[in-house]
């Protein structure tokens, strides 16, 4: 038995809020950002399952290792981005206990 999934407008709208509004709020912690990135790259990819034929056709075993190859990959390409976001943020905190350090 397939699952037969087709996402609503209500979900695409949802995706490009959650890649928009971190832009829209700069003073935002990265640590929401990546979440709400995170979200909607589950929903990118969700959609891109459900709506390019080629990914659409494929068995279940075969998204899931493109899921997490191409999330491996996003992840590489990202990481050095957010980790400098990241030492800029606590870089301008004034309390804490992770003042000036490292990842």
């Amino acid at each position: 038995m397939e699952l037969n999934w087709h996402p609503t407008t209500t979900e695409i709208a949802f995706a490009v809020l959650l890649m928009v509004l971190p832009w829209a709020f700069s003073d935002m912690p990265i640590v929401w950002k990546c979440v709400m990135f995170s979200i909607a790259w589950l929903l990118l990819l969700r959609l891109g399952f459900v709506f390019i034929p080629f990914f659409a056709s494929r068995p279940v075993v075969s998204k899931v290792a493109l899921a997490l190859g191409m999330s491996a990959l996003l992840v590489g390409l990202t990481y050095p981005t957010f980790a400098r976001m990241w030492l800029l943020e606590k870089a301008s905190a004034l309390s804490g206990g992770r003042l000036c350090a490292t990842p």
